[in-house]
C-alpha cells in the first residue's frame, strides 16, 4: 500500500471518470491530491461521440476492440461469478492494465484540443470533489415511510384493476396495449395510432378519451382510471422499489446514494442514474410526488431546498433580447399571464382563463426547443386535456412568434452559426456541436447549458461557503439545490446560501 501511495503522491494521475475510481481508492486508505478526469476532457473537447465509454473510444479511435474483456466475461460466465476478486490474475491483470493504457492513450489524444475548451474543463473539474461528496453523503430514506406507501399503493391499485375489469366487462391483462386498444376501441374510433398503424393506449390517448365530451362514459371512466392505475405502478416500480432495494443501512432511516454524472449530456446539465432522482415530480404535481415526502432530513437534521424561478425561460429572454419578454420578467410581471392576454385576447376575468394560461405557459418553454404542431398537439392534450386540429397549433405557434419577434430571429442566427461553425457556444464559452439538419435545437442548447453552468457555479459558491460547518449540498436536480444539515445550523446559513445563488457578479 505505501508503495502505490508513494506513486500517487506528487504526481499528476489520469482517470477515466475520477468520479466513481477516486472514492473506491479512498475506501481502501489512499488519497490522490492531483489528478486529471480524461472523461471530462473528452466530454468537453470532442466534436461528438455516439458513446463516451472508454471501450466505445477505444474501439473508434486506438481501432482497440478489447479482446481481453471479452476473456474475463467469459471466465465470470464460465464459473457462475460475478465477483472480480476470484477471477485469476493472468486473466484480470491484462484486462486491468488494458484500462489504464487505454486512459492515457485517449488522454494524449484529445489533450492538444483542451486548450479550446479550458472554461468548460476548469468548471468541470472544479466541481468534481463536490460530486464525490454530494454522491457519499447520499439521500436519507425514510425505510417505514417506503414500506407504508408500498402498501397503501398496492391497495389502491387492486381497487382500481377490480374497477377496471368491470368497465371493461371481464378480465384481461391491463398492461397490454393491445388487450387494452381491443376493449377501448370496440365500438369507439380511436382518434391515435401507434407508428405502426395500431389504435394508440398511450397517456395522450388516454387523456383524449377521458375529456372528451363524445366519448361514452363508460369509457371516460375507463381511461381515467387506467391512468391512475399506470402512475401507481411506476410509483412502485420507479421509485419505492428502487427505494428499498438500492438504500443501505439497517432501522427506519437508511442511505440512497445516487451517482450525478456531471457530464451526462451534451449542454452539461447533471443526469442521475443508479436510481435516477431527477425525475422526481415536485410536490403536488402528481401522485408520484408522494415519493418525495419519502426522502427526508433524519434525526436533528433538516433539509433545505433552494431553486431559481424559470431560470431557463429568463436565460431565453436574455439570448432573443426580446423587449416585452424582458420587460415583462424585470418588472415582476406574470409572463405567461401576458402571453395569454396577447395570445387569445382574454384576461383574468374570462372562465377560461386558467386553462389557456397553461397554454402560453406551455409555449413559453416549448417554444425554445422548436416544438411544432403535431408535437404541440399532442402536449396540450396531455397537459391541459384541451384537443386542438394541427391547423389550430400551427396558427398558435405563428401568433405567438408574431407577439416575440426576436424568437424566430433568435433561431436564424442560430442556423447561421452552425451553418457556419458546426457548434453553437454558450455564455459562459461552452461549445456544443450541432447536426446542421437540426440546427434548431442549437436554441435549445445554448439556453440549458448556461443554466447548466450557472447552476454549477452557485453550487461550487455554496459549496465553498459551508467549509467548516456541519451542513452539505447533497444534491442537485435541474434548478434546485438541495441541503443538508443540523437543524441549529443550517437555517442560520440559509440567507448566506441563497445570496450566494442570486449574486450576480459572474453572469
Amino acid at each position: 500500500m505505501q508503495a502505490l501511495q508513494k506513486l500517487l503522491d506528487n504526481k499528476v494521475v489520469v482517470f477515466w471518470n475520477a468520479a466513481y475510481d477516486i472514492p473506491v481508492l479512498e475506501q481502501h486508505g489512499f488519497s490522490v491530491s492531483t489528478y486529471i478526469d480524461a472523461l471530462l476532457l473528452w466530454r468537453a473537447a470532442s466534436i461528438d461521440e455516439d458513446s463516451y465509454s472508454l471501450k466505445a473510444l477505444s474501439q473508434k479511435h486506438l481501432n482497440d476492440f478489447y479482446q481481453e474483456e471479452q476473456e474475463l466475461k467469459d471466465w465470470l460466465k464460465k464459473n457462475k461469478t460475478k465477483d472480480y476478486s476470484k477471477v485469476p490474475h493472468n486473466i484480470l491483470m491484462p484486462y486491468a492494465l488494458k484500462d489504464a493504457k487505454n486512459t492515457l492513450m485517449l488522454f494524449l489524444l484529445i489533450r492538444d484540443r483542451c486548450s479550446e475548451f479550458l472554461p468548460t474543463i476548469e468548471l468541470e473539474h472544479d466541481i468534481q470533489r463536490l460530486v464525490i461528496e454530494m454522491e457519499e453523503h447520499g439521500f436519507i430514506i425514510d425505510a417505514k415511510a417506503v414500506n407504508r406507501l408500498w402498501k397503501a399503493a398496492t391497495k389502491q391499485e387492486k381497487k382500481l384493476e377490480a374497477e377496471i375489469y368491470q368497465l371493461a366487462g371481464k378480465e384481461f391483462l391491463i398492461s397490454s396495449p393491445k388487450q387494452l386498444g381491443a376493449i377501448l376501441y370496440a365500438d369507439y374510433p380511436a382518434t391515435r395510432q401507434t407508428e405502426g398503424g395500431a389504435p394508440s393506449t398511450d397517456s395522450v390517448a388516454l387523456k383524449q378519451l377521458a375529456d372528451s365530451a363524445e366519448c361514452p362514459k363508460r369509457l371516460r371512466k375507463l381511461a381515467k382510471k387506467v391512468l391512475k392505475y399506470r402512475s401507481l405502478k411506476k410509483l412502485k416500480k420507479t421509485y419505492l422499489k428502487n427505494f428499498a432495494a438500492k438504500s443501505v443501512g439497517k432501522g427506519r432511516y437508511r442511505i440512497l446514494r445516487t451517482s450525478f454524472n456531471q457530464a451526462g449530456t451534451k449542454t452539461g446539465r447533471f443526469s442521475s442514474s443508479n436510481p435516477n432522482l431527477q425525475n422526481i415530480p415536485r410536490p403536488g404535481d402528481s401522485l408520484l410526488a408522494l415519493a418525495r415526502g419519502c426522502v427526508v432530513a433524519g434525526h436533528g437534521q433538516i433539509m433545505l431546498f433552494i431553486d431559481y424561478d424559470q431560470v431557463e425561460l429568463r436565460l431565453a429572454a436574455h439570448y432573443c433580447n426580446d423587449p416585452l419578454m424582458i420587460q415583462t420578467i424585470l418588472s415582476g410581471g406574470d409572463l405567461h399571464g401576458e402571453t395569454c392576454k396577447r395570445l387569445f385576447g382574454i384576461d383574468e376575468d374570462d372562465p377560461d382563463w386558467k386553462r389557456k394560461r397553461q397554454i402560453a405557459k406551455t409555449l413559453n418553454f416549448a417554444i425554445f426547443y422548436g416544438i411544432g404542431p403535431y408535437k404541440l398537439r399532442d402536449t396540450l392534450l396531455k397537459m391541459v386535456g384541451i384537443y386542438y386540429t394541427l391547423s389550430e397549433c400551427k396558427t398558435i405557434i405563428d401568433d405567438y412568434k408574431d407577439i416575440y419577434p426576436s424568437i424566430p430571429l433568435l433561431f436564424r442566427d442560430v442556423q447561421d452559426q452552425v451553418k457556419k461553425h458546426g457548434y453553437v457556444e454558450n455564455f459562459y464559452g461552452r461549445r456544443m456541436y450541432v447536426n446542421p439538419k437540426k440546427s434548431y435545437v442549437g436554441v435549445n442548447y445554448i439556453i440549458q447549458s448556461t443554466a447548466a453552468d450557472l447552476i454549477k457555479q452557485r453550487m461550487l459558491r455554496c459549496y465553498k461557503l459551508l467549509e467548516g460547518t456541519s451542513s452539505y449540498l447533497i444534491g442537485t436536480i435541474h434548478d434546485e439545490l438541495i441541503f443538508r444539515g443540523p437543524e441549529d445550523e443550517l437555517p442560520k446559513l440559509a440567507t448566506a446560501l441563497q445570496a450566494a445563488m442570486e449574486d450576480r457578479q459572474s453572469f
